[in-house]
């Protein structure tokens, strides 16, 4: 009787853990204010402060650029966010939102924070046509 009770509490802890596995939901990668994405973002459908109006998935920097028309390295004060380069589309300072095309194919999405009293977390700077930052 031990020897049966003991496979069906085996068998049944299985089940529930298999099923539990089941419903996990996939998570977005991400790193520090960073989230990467394989699509467009869908709070970023849109530019801001660009000629640019349409986003594009692009797969080379010499498509960024001739897409976009500008480039951007974007680094992080908080030591754990990694540094992006890209085409920076979209900034909304009032939702906290900024999205970039990356020359990978990806999107990337994050916030901005305050790092002390007088420090942000976002670092911007032009790259093309400016400077070469790759």
């Amino acid at each position: 009787m031990s020897r049966i009770l003991t496979t069906l509490l085996i068998i049944t802890m299985t089940i529930l853990v298999s099923n539990c596995n089941l419903l996990e939901t996939k998570k977005t990668p991400s790193t520090g204010a960073v989230t990467y994405v394989n699509s467009i973002p869908n709070n970023c459908t849109t530019t801001t402060g660009i000629k640019q109006k349409v986003v594009k998935k692009v797969t080379s920097e010499s498509e960024l650029r001739q897409h976009y028309g500008l480039t951007f390295k974007v680094r992080f004060n908080d030591q754990v966010s990694p540094t992006l380069y890209g085409a920076l589309y979209y900034q909304d300072n009032k939702q906290n939102l900024y999205c970039m095309a990356l020359p990978d194919g990806r999107f990337a999405t994050f916030h901005d924070s305050q790092i002390s009293e007088n420090k942000k977390n976002i670092i911007q700077e032009v790259c093309y046509p400016l400077s070469d930052c790759s």
